[in-house]
């Protein structure tokens, strides 16, 4: 979502301010306008049309290998994210013996249907739903279906949910909380009659937060389209964690939805270009039709995002209080390691600062320069020489240019690079921006610093440009001493995440900036503990946070509007590339004498890195905020 004060964003998931959106906080209005877009007979035949493929199975779709010229090819998508989400939830739940499941906001009833005929598991379904006419369907097609005794319909709203606490092992919902009055009210709803130890699923449209997205398209999108209570894929967590469940877990399918959008767009043209046989009213395809094209353009600007959010309920809060002290102080425990601060430290100097290591990340991820970070990679072409370190130096500018938006004023900059690495950062920025006064950077290794010292010197940029041996979780600067504080790809290190924010804060000037880029903890379907703690004890990775945990360790150290910025399809192409570079290398004979060993090694990590990718083991982002 677009930036606000992070007090209004807490607002937004815990009531229904009747302001939000120009909304009258009328729920009956809310709800008769819902039913006003869908529960038409001109809309349920659209809707069957144009993303059913004639069927009830009116949701986007998942388009893993799914041929979008094939017949039928929504429809089948549509099927697939149903599919999808029940297994995701059924493995969630764990155990043997019949399920009882209840979906959210129901439509027609499609769901329930393709999941009884393929699940012989359900005991029982039950739809709720608003909708008089979709309800009808509904029913209709289960007995038609043999599957009256399984699936039972229900009219109503999932805010006053009309049953019993604790009543079904699963709370399911696709693409239908976009129009709760309050999602607040619907997630304590689902947790209220889900049984302990059930799982809580769920597919949503979600408020984006695209660059140069503005409050005001947002609003004219939710008020168009009886979006009452609009919440980006962290509000929706969070919401959700306030609300009880744990556990919660966002899946970013924000690519499908673009997928969708388009054949949707597709099969609209087709309709109007075949003469509409089936009398859809015309004013409804031509405006679904403009709407539809920039649904597409939207979704590129990050005016959207769509996924999945799981989570779980639990008879103890005890994993809860597990993240919670993840985020709030480093247990000695946490993935094997002996809590050793100097041990740490010499990890990480071994991890990079040797001649090999430097030669190695200069090929690979600097293009033969000494910016070794990951790449930003919009309007890239992945083939052209240099795209790696065009990507590192987008990201550096990505990051800096946000940060001084988000400072504001006139006048000149100072800012600390925190674990600043050979200097690449310092160097590209202060030759880019003569709004930087002076360029700290802060860095462990001996080597790496020998090097940023002399490039600034080299580059005539040694006055501006100061080169500081430490550790970013002791800091050795005064307080209040720089307006912005920067990092990239470095706290993964951090033997302390906590005390890393807090001393980012007390150098930071009041009304300062923190930014940083950095890999984190992913919380994939079938990603074990066993395996990020593999990845955290092989890494010198002391205090591993999902973004979530890194942006509640944030606010707790007292930095405010604390936002995480989702990038990690960047990092899959970073990764991808890197080990094309490697290979490169290899298949040329190595002329640069890298020491073999490391490079056969990181081929094989590297690998393994793009699989972990796609599984959800790894998030990569940038974390912005401010001092007040």
């Amino acid at each position: 979502m677009a930036v606000t004060k992070s007090t209004e964003k807490e607002s937004i998931a815990a009531e229904v301010d009747p302001a939000i959106y120009g909304k009258s906080g009328d729920l009956q209005k809310h709800m008769d306008g819902v039913k006003a877009q869908y529960d038409t007979k001109d809309k349920l035949e659209f809707y069957a049309q144009v993303m059913g493929d004639g069927t009830a199975n009116i949701h986007f779709g998942k388009w893993d290998n799914i041929d979008l010229d094939e017949e039928g090819a929504y429809g089948k998508a549509s099927e697939q994210i149903t599919d999808y989400m029940f297994e995701l939830a059924a493995k969630l739940k764990g155990g043997e013996g019949k399920i009882s499941y209840v979906d959210l906001g129901s439509g027609a009833g499609a769901a329930a249907l393709r999941l009884c005929e393929k699940n012989e598991s359900i005991e029982k379904a039950t739809c709720l739903n608003l909708c008089d006419e979709q309800n009808a369907l509904a029913t209709k097609c289960a007995a038609d279906a043999g599957l009256g005794e399984r699936i039972t319909v229900v009219t109503g709203t999932y805010e006053e949910a009309p049953f019993e606490p604790d009543s079904f092992d699963i709370a399911f919902s696709q693409d239908a909380f976009v129009h709760a009055f309050s999602k607040a009210k619907t997630f304590e709803e689902a947790l209220r009659i889900t049984k302990s130890g059930g799982v809580f699923v769920f597919c949503d449209l979600m408020c984006g937060s695209g660059e140069g997205v503005s409050d005001e398209e947002l609003a004219t999108f939710a008020a168009t389209n009886m979006v009452n209570d609009w919440l980006s894929p962290e509000e929706n967590v969070k919401a959700c964690e306030k609300a009880g469940w744990t556990d919660v877990t966002f899946v970013d399918l924000t690519a499908d939805i673009r997928i969708s959008f388009q054949l949707m767009l597709k099969k609209v043209e087709k309709i109007i270009a075949a003469g509409n046989p089936d009398k859809i009213d015309e004013t409804l395809l031509n405006s679904y039709k403009k709407n539809l094209a920039n649904r597409v353009v939207q979704v590129d600007r990050g005016v959207f995002k769509w996924g999945v959010v799981h989570a779980k309920k639990q008879d103890s809060i005890s994993q809860t209080m597990a993240k919670m002290a993840i985020a709030a102080e480093v247990d000695p425990a946490i993935y094997g390691k002996s809590g050793d601060l100097q041990k740490h430290m010499d990890g990480v100097k071994a991890q990079y600062d040797t001649k090999d290591k430097l030669e190695f990340y200069a090929q690979v991820m600097g293009d033969g320069t000494a910016n070794i970070h990951f790449g930003k990679w919009d309007n890239i072409d992945l083939d052209e020489e240099g795209a790696y370190g065009k990507a590192s130096e987008q990201i550096t500018d990505y990051m800096f240019e946000l940060a001084a938006k988000l400072k504001g004023g006139e006048g000149k900059i100072s800012y600390v690079d925190l674990g600043s690495g050979a200097g690449a950062a310092a160097l590209r920025l202060c030759e880019k921006n003569d709004s930087i006064e002076k360029a700290t950077c802060l860095n462990l290794c001996d080597e790496q610093n020998a090097l940023a010292t002399k490039c600034a010197a080299d580059a005539g940029l040694g006055e501006r440009i100061t080169v500081v041996t430490g550790t970013y979780e002791e800091a050795p600067f005064e307080p209040d001493s720089f307006d912005i504080a920067f990092s990239q790809d470095a706290f993964v290190h951090a033997f302390s995440k906590a005390k890393t924010f807090e001393e980012a804060l007390r150098i930071t000037k009041s009304g300062g900036v923190f930014v940083f880029c950095d890999l984190m903890c992913g919380s994939g379907e079938g990603v074990s503990d066993e395996e990020l703690a593999t990845f955290a004890a092989t890494n010198m990775v002391n205090d591993w946070l999902s973004p979530e945990e890194n942006v509640k360790a944030c606010e707790k150290a007292g930095w405010t509007d604390v936002t995480f910025v989702d990038l990690t399809a960047d990092i899959r192409i970073s990764f991808q590339l890197m080990l094309k570079k490697v290979e490169k290398i290899i298949a040329a004979g190595n002329p640069d004498k890298i020491d073999e060993t490391l490079l056969n090694s990181y081929k094989k990590n590297l690998a393994n890195r793009v699989v972990q990718v796609d599984r959800g083991v790894f998030k990569w982002g940038v974390v912005h905020a401010k001092k007040l």
